[in-house]
């Protein structure tokens, strides 16, 4: 659970330095979001990429190149799941887990993606 929390004080201070929230994560913030971690994919460490990469310039990065109609795909299924008002109903009453991943993946979406609708992209 901290460590969604944590995601989403990441991507806040990422995207959205403008709300004073905690400073843009670097080796130190990564070192403890990341624990032991060996390996990441996917959201939302992509959207850290860079990031990473400069905090952890010895790390073996791996690039996956997908067919960008069949990633699109994939993609506007999550973000129509996202915005599924009954999934948002049960993120509201679930706070200590899935409205925590529910809103750090809204940060995602919107910082990112630039898109907060279901029509967005």
């Amino acid at each position: 659970m901290a460590d969604v929390i944590m995601w989403y004080e990441a991507e806040e201070a990422n995207y959205f330095p403008m709300l004073g929230g905690p400073k843009p994560f670097g080796r130190t913030e990564f070192d403890q979001l990341l624990g032991n971690y060996g390996v990441i994919c996917d959201a939302p460490f992509i959207t850290f990429a860079p990031k990473l990469i400069e905090a952890y310039p010895d790390a073996l990065v791996v690039l996956v190149e997908r067919d960008i109609e069949t990633w699109y795909k994939s993609f506007n299924a999550y973000r129509k799941l996202h915005f599924n008002p009954f999934l948002q109903v049960i993120s509201n009453l679930d706070v200590g887990f899935l409205y925590q991943l529910s809103r750090t993946m809204g940060l995602v979406l919107r910082g990112y993606f630039g898109t907060s609708t279901k029509q967005g992209l």
